[in-house]
């Protein structure tokens, strides 16, 4: 746990950094409409998470439904480019695995993810987001497997790479989430058989950024 605990500790110190900066950009806004204006948004997304278990290879989860709130802020602006940050407050999802041999139901909490982002505005209504964020991950994961029953706690920091699309108030993207996890026995009762697992999971999403 030390070092899911060291990840965050990180993160929220650079994310009070990030709020001080913003303060003072609050007095620069441009009236009127702008695609490079900072703001919050909303994403409802359906991911196709895949986990190692027990080192049998990545197995389909099932059809993962997720909510995520976060905010934009942009630190240098251009005419048709910016350079920004894109914060991911908290993501929520869960998913049910349903196959011959193992039943699983999973329960995915992002934290806060944090990284760059780049911009580019076509018009000025419409406007394309590159970010690739670190995720800060704590999945709760309760499965059984051979008429054995498993309650694990999946944590660590994944990669987050994704592309939105902005038509005025409107998003449109897909981002992929990958890495290793490491894995705590929430029974208590045994080790679990592997320290870690590799978890990929790519997703569609659409939203609204005000």
């Amino acid at each position: 746990m030390k070092r899911f605990g060291f990840v965050l500790w990180f993160f929220l110190i650079a994310i009070s950094s990030v709020a001080g900066d913003q303060l003072v950009g609050l007095t620069s806004r441009v009236k009127g409409r702008d695609m490079f204006n900072d703001g919050v948004y909303l994403h409802f997304g359906i991911g196709l998470p895949r986990l190692d278990y027990l080192g049998k290879g990545r197995l389909f989860q099932g059809i993962q439904p997720s909510f995520e709130f976060g905010s934009q802020h942009m630190l240098s602006k251009g005419s048709n480019l910016a350079i920004g940050l894109n914060i991911s407050w908290v993501t929520i999802a869960t998913s049910i695995r349903d196959g011959e041999d193992v039943f699983g139901w999973d329960l995915n909490l992002g934290l806060i993810r944090f990284g760059p982002m780049l911009s580019a505005k076509l018009d000025e209504n419409t406007a394309f987001d590159f970010y690739f964020n670190v995720s800060p991950t704590a999945k709760f994961n309760f499965f059984s497997y051979d008429d054995q029953g498993y309650a694990y706690l999946y944590y660590g920091a994944l990669w987050v790479p994704g592309l939105k699309f902005r038509h005025q108030k409107l998003v449109v993207g897909a981002e992929v989430n990958f890495g290793t996890l490491f894995i705590d026995d929430l029974d208590k009762e045994d080790d679990p058989v592997y320290k870690k697992a590799s978890y990929f999971n790519p997703k569609l999403f659409i939203g609204l950024k005000f």
